[in-house]
């Protein structure tokens, strides 16, 4: 947390008021959790409504922290998910979700014959490859090495 609001001071100082900050869900369990939000957002000054320890971490309090650790500067949150959602889905979203769920139901509907035959259910990850639908176990999913592309990351950190 630190790290993220030292990165936005620099960027402020150097007369940069607009910076996006892009964080994927579940960032904050991943590397930041050792920062105590409640605590932080508990004792400092003016807060505009407790936060009880057990309450997850939001985009919403993520902005509130980053606001007060960069001189009470604008933050906003915005989950993309909701905006993305938020829109009329395209040809391609409706036919995705039609096919998505016609493989689900027929995998779903195959392991439970398994079941039914003592055997063990296996869990599925449904995606797309090159426009096709596909499956894979999930346990072969989580396992894919995923890949950085460090020439972007040092670009948008003007590292390039």
């Amino acid at each position: 947390m630190d790290q993220v609001a030292d990165r936005l001071n620099a960027q402020i100082a150097k007369g940069n008021f607009r910076v996006t900050v892009v964080i994927a869900e579940g960032a904050y369990q991943d590397s930041m959790e050792p920062f105590d939000v409640h605590g932080f957002l508990n004792d400092f000054p003016g807060a505009p409504k407790p936060c009880y320890p057990g309450e997850p971490m939001t985009a919403v309090r993520l902005a509130s922290i980053l606001k007060r650790k960069c001189g009470m500067a604008e933050a906003r949150a915005n989950v993309l998910g909701y905006v993305q959602r938020g829109n009329q889905p395209s040809a391609y979203d409706a036919a995705f979700a039609f096919e998505a769920g016609n493989l689900a139901v027929k995998l779903l509907y195959e392991n439970f014959a398994l079941l039914d035959e003592g055997r063990p259910i296996e869990n599925f990850a449904i995606g797309v490859r090159k426009g096709k639908l596909y499956h894979l176990p999930i346990e072969e999913a989580l396992g894919k090495e995923r890949k950085f592309n460090k020439r972007l990351y040092r670009l948008i950190n003007n590292q390039e």
